[in-house]
């Protein structure tokens, strides 16, 4: 059996592809794949021993017990609807997204655990989201429907760019990096199934330098 704790953004849009290869590659492995709410989530089920691997998105700080292997660089951005009047500017400041109804998900995590300071502090000074889901796929879907401007991480709308149902908007104030990663506590014993998806995770999705 083979544990894993994923964010719930990354459930449907990076899980998928590991999981068929794997499956394909070793078929008598049974999968247990728990979501967790956040990255304290996901290293807390860590520490419990519920999960043997955990795949999140997070800055590159150390994680005091636990074993991290960055894989590949993403950002957050701000998406809306293709009828959003924003979306005919070359060019959006945070004070215009801050007119308009903004989307976010998990406002206490992603604001006061960010890295980037500067960032950091200019969001939590203009953006006051109207709404703060906590599932991500949630406020993707709303902001489709052209309820706001949502800040999500690119890999997740990346899909729904190319189909046209949602623009990117070009925010130069913006700087919100993540990595998208993979953990272990650091005295967990790594079994062969630990292993053989670790090296899947890599092969999928490598670290692009």
């Amino acid at each position: 059996t083979l544990r894993i704790a994923v964010l719930d953004s990354l459930v449907t849009v990076v899980l998928p592809a590991v999981l068929k290869e794997y499956h394909a590659r070793y078929p008598k492995v049974d999968i247990i794949v728990k979501t967790a709410d956040n990255v304290f989530d996901a290293e807390r089920q860590l520490a419990q021993n519920e999960v043997d691997l955990a795949i999140i998105t997070h800055d590159q700080r150390s994680a005091k017990h636990f074993v991290k292997t960055i894989l590949k660089e993403t950002q957050f951005v701000f998406a809306a609807s293709p009828v959003h009047p924003l979306t005919e500017k070359d060019m959006v400041s945070l004070a215009e997204i801050a007119e308009n109804d903004v989307i976010i998900t998990n406002q206490q995590f992603y604001f006061s655990d960010m890295s980037n300071e500067d960032t950091k502090k200019t969001l939590e000074y203009i953006i006051k989201p109207r709404f703060d889901i906590w599932n991500p796929i949630g406020a993707m879907e709303l902001a489709k429907q052209g309820c706001g401007i949502a800040l999500l991480p690119y890999y997740l709308i990346q899909d729904a760019t190319e189909k046209g149902e949602l623009c990117v908007l070009n925010v130069p104030e913006l700087h919100f990096t993540v990595w998208l990663q993979m953990l272990h506590h650091e005295q967990k014993t790594i079994t062969t199934q630990m292993s053989v998806f670790s090296k899947l995770m890599k092969e999928i999705y490598h670290r692009e330098d």
